[in-house]
């Protein structure tokens, strides 16, 4: 933007009074109800306590840790009960044989307790991917948080610089009636106004879409949920400055440590680990121990002597 010079000493004596003015407006943006702003750390609550995604994750550590208890249960004992009767028709009692068994299967070679630590370290993955997940949700919240309080600075700082260009046209309508600037300057300074007036819309559309953006993390309507209206609540921007403090050398391994990537990772190496051990231990034969009966009811039927059948019961 090319900027106007005044060459009477009533322009330079203007200069005063319009930097005066945008004081004065930028001390007007930067004042506003902080107490109804909504801040950083409310936003990143509202996240974890509204995303969808983050929820669905969450179900997965919960599903996770009931698998530990489902790999400590031990094999069932087996009941088994059959019954058997003679097939030849000879003429005597055939009488029905009941046969109960009970049966159990014996785990050897460590099956249950390779089972038990499979499941804890796959619910140690589950935890750490979850926490990973978690950490780029934060990560995409605080970039979406920032990039609205960045285009809310950009259109107050332009909309303060509109109202000044509109200024210097209104000063420059007071000086081409007193004969101070031609028309020229004064349609020039008309052009300019015009043009960042469009730059402002601009910059007012990239604001609106910010506060959009807000939703993603989200996972619902920012204005619904946290009510981020600028008339109404806006964000508080006000950020504190990091102070880097301590050994950085000593930092750095437990940032590094730290790192999800890293953590999720080592997780998975280490139930990759118990899943080995798993397939070990189960090519273990593991013995059935089995225990079982036959009854065979009596009855008062004989044979004699001369080998016709009797009936030995009491009769009266």
């Amino acid at each position: 933007m090319r900027s106007l010079v005044f060459l009477n000493p009533m322009g330079r004596a203007l200069l005063p009074a319009l930097a005066l003015l945008g004081a004065a407006t930028v001390a007007e943006a930067q004042t506003g109800p902080a107490a109804a702003a909504l801040p950083f750390a409310g936003y990143l609550q509202a996240v974890q306590a509204h995303s969808l995604e983050l929820q669905a994750q969450q179900t997965t550590v919960t599903a996770a840790r009931a698998g530990v208890g489902m790999a400590g249960i031990r094999p069932d004992p087996q009941l088994s009960l059959g019954a058997s009767r003679e097939q030849a028709h000879t003429g005597l009692p055939r009488p029905t044989s009941v046969n109960p068994a009970i049966s159990w299967e014996l785990e050897t070679g460590g099956k249950r307790a390779a089972r038990i630590r499979a499941a804890q370290s796959n619910v140690r993955l589950t935890e750490a991917q979850l926490e990973g997940f978690r950490r780029g949700l934060f990560s995409d919240a605080a970039g979406a948080f920032a990039e609205a309080c960045r285009t809310r600075e950009v259109l107050a700082r332009k909309q303060q610089t509109l109202a000044a260009l509109g200024e210097v046209v209104r000063v420059n309508e007071v000086r081409r009636k007193a004969g101070d600037v031609g028309g020229v300057e004064l349609l020039q300074s008309r052009v300019e106004r015009d043009q960042y007036a469009a730059e402002v819309t601009l910059s007012g559309a990239d604001a609106q879409a910010a506060l959009l953006a807000l939703s993603v993390p989200l996972g619902a309507s920012a204005a619904e949920v946290l009510g981020t209206v600028q008339a109404e609540r806006p964000l508080a921007c006000d950020f504190a400055p990091y102070a880097q403090g301590g050994d950085l050398q000593a930092l750095l391994p437990q940032a590094l440590a730290a790192r999800e990537d890293i953590r999720i990772a080592e997780a998975q190496l280490t139930n990759a680990r118990d899943k080995a051990a798993l397939v070990a231990a189960n090519r273990w034969v593991n013995p059935t121990l089995a225990l079982g009966v036959t009854a065979t009811p009596g009855h008062g039927a004989g044979t004699g002597a001369d080998g016709a059948p009797f009936d030995a019961a009491a009769r009266s």
